[in-house]
């Protein structure tokens, strides 16, 4: 009998240091998605910047066609990147095969 309790508790022990594991592994996981996160988003800055200020360039020194299409296609590529990304990101309802489908 005492023998079966100390498994019991063994087991206990274990499954409690996996859990942790499982825990700190994850968290680590997600600081690391944040940051990524993070560094696409200065990059993200860093090129819509530079294509404002290479068009706004363009466009004072008498290609304003040009600079328009520099600047907004810049701006444009930056906007749909970040709406493509936002709506790919969201994981999609899984559906229930249990509900009866009418």
């Amino acid at each position: 009998m005492d023998r079966i309790i100390a498994m019991a508790e063994n087991e206990s022990k274990h499954r409690h240091e996996m859990k942790k594991t499982v825990v700190a592994a994850e968290i680590k996981a997600m600081e690391s998605e944040a940051k990524d996160t993070r560094r696409g988003q200065y990059c993200g800055l860093i090129i819509g910047v530079t294509a404002l200020i290479s068009g706004a360039y363009a466009a004072v020194n008498g290609a304003p066609i040009a600079g328009g299409l520099i600047g907004t296609g810049g701006v444009l590529g930056l906007v749909s990147a970040f709406i493509g990304g936002r709506y790919a990101s969201k994981p999609s309802k899984p559906s229930n095969p249990s509900s009866p489908t009418p």
